[in-house]
């Protein structure tokens, strides 16, 4: 993005000129006379880049998190098939929620959640098609940087 400046001290001067009465001459810089002008530097854009996909080139790591009760045979399917639908470069990993008590000894984390690590070979493109269908799963996909 190129960006040009422009000082706006013409408009700060006229503005100062309207607050000297018809006839006084100031020789005094613009913002003794009116402080409350503002003689900055404006910026305008002249090229402007969209930045999609910018913040999934960054991803270090995914985290998809769900809850105990919700990871059934099923379900690990479909994470399977999505995981296999989207290769790529990030490592994903599951995060598991609300663990019973006999397996909160075992949780990776200080919130109680049991954190899984897959297979190198599991390694995702992350993106909006890649969330979509992790929505559907009931869950939240977390972005690491």
């Amino acid at each position: 993005m190129r960006l040009d400046t422009e000082l706006r001290e013409e408009e700060a001067a006229a503005g100062a000129r309207a607050h000297l009465a018809d006839g006084d001459v100031a020789d005094v810089p613009v913002t003794e006379i009116a402080p409350e002008l503002p003689v900055t530097p404006e910026l305008n854009a002249i090229e402007l880049v969209p930045l999609d996909g910018i913040r999934d080139r960054k991803v270090r790591e995914l985290c998809f998190e769900i809850a105990y009760g919700d990871a059934v045979d099923g379900t690990v399917k479909r994470i399977r098939e999505i995981v296999e639908k989207f290769p790529g470069d990030v490592p994903i990993s599951i995060a598991l929620r609300d663990v019973p008590k006999e397996l909160e000894s075992q949780a990776t984390d200080g919130n109680g959640k049991l954190r899984i690590r897959l297979n190198p070979h599991f390694r995702v493109q992350p993106g909006p098609a890649l969330s979509a269908a992790f929505e559907e799963l009931r869950g939240k996909l977390h972005y690491q940087f």
